[in-house]
């Protein structure tokens, strides 16, 4: 007997949470597109390089100039994007969330993210 009635309350739960769920409108919610943050981060990456390439020749420097270059052409590429609206930028709403991209950016268009890099900081997190 008990095992119906707990039947009888599963069926009953799905039935409410399913006209629940029908009740909703869910189409006007904006849907998660992973693949538009992907290549808004890929091509932004990518596109670090060449610009401080271009700009390192334009103005003849080197070495670690060159480097701190590279690094604030990463952090600054994003807020131009986002000034402007392209890709995934467009949907950022405060100045921090482009910040930390454009330093997440800086770091892998730098090298930073090395196998010795990943090995230390996973390191770290298994010895806590």
């Amino acid at each position: 007997m008990k095992k119906v009635i707990y039947l009888m309350l599963v069926i009953a739960i799905m039935f409410t949470t399913t006209a629940f769920a029908t009740s909703l409108n869910v189409q006007d919610e904006p849907i998660f597109d992973f693949s538009v943050y992907f290549t808004s981060f890929t091509a932004y990456v990518l596109s670090i390089l060449p610009l401080t390439g271009w700009i390192k020749k334009a103005i003849k420097i080197e070495d670690q100039k060159a480097k701190l270059l590279s690094w604030a052409v990463g952090i600054a590429l994003p807020f131009i994007a986002w000034k402007f609206q392209l890709g995934a930028f467009a949907d950022y709403s405060v100045w921090w969330h482009v910040a930390a991209t454009g330093v997440m950016g800086a770091f892998a268009a730098n090298g930073v993210f090395k196998t010795t890099v990943a090995q230390a900081i996973l390191a770290l997190i298994k010895a806590k």
